[in-house]
């Protein structure tokens, strides 16, 4: 039976400086070469993870965005489960609750939101708050 190791990048493998120390590069090699599969899972973008995969020399697919996309060890898309149809009424929810955004939307953001009128911040004259960042707000301000 072949045995799998599975294993994220940020803070398991990867460190703060964004390096794979030696003895956990060394520890895969030997995993592997004692017959074992090591598969890189992370929330990463592919671009960001395979030089990670590459740098292990890994021949086993890598797990990216959360698990909604596979690719294998050649870049070829395994498996994609993207938001699809659902994306654009999702994204006009959200967009109005996050402001500034650098994401376009092609239609303006409606006076009213699921996250309540937007208001000038008094902290940050030019910006806006939503409701969230009030109750925040009031919750630290002195009675």
């Amino acid at each position: 039976m072949r045995r799998w190791l599975v294993s994220d990048l940020d803070g398991t493998l990867v460190d703060r400086s964004q390096r794979i120390a030696e003895r956990d590069a060394a520890a895969v090699a030997e995993f592997r070469a004692a017959g074992g599969a090591v598969l890189l899972a992370t929330g990463r973008t592919e671009r960001s993870a395979l030089p990670y995969h590459r740098m292990l020399d890994l021949d086993t697919p890598l797990i990216v965005y959360n698990g909604a996309r596979i690719v294998g060890p050649d870049g070829a898309v395994l498996y994609a489960r993207d938001l699809g149809a659902a994306w654009p009424a999702l994204r006009d929810r959200l967009l109005p609750c996050y402001r500034p955004v650098s994401v376009r939307s092609a239609s303006p953001p409606a006076p009213r939101t699921p996250c309540g009128p937007a208001r000038v911040s008094p902290a940050m004259p030019g910006r806006t708050e939503s409701r969230w960042s009030r109750r925040r707000r009031d919750r630290r301000s002195p009675s």
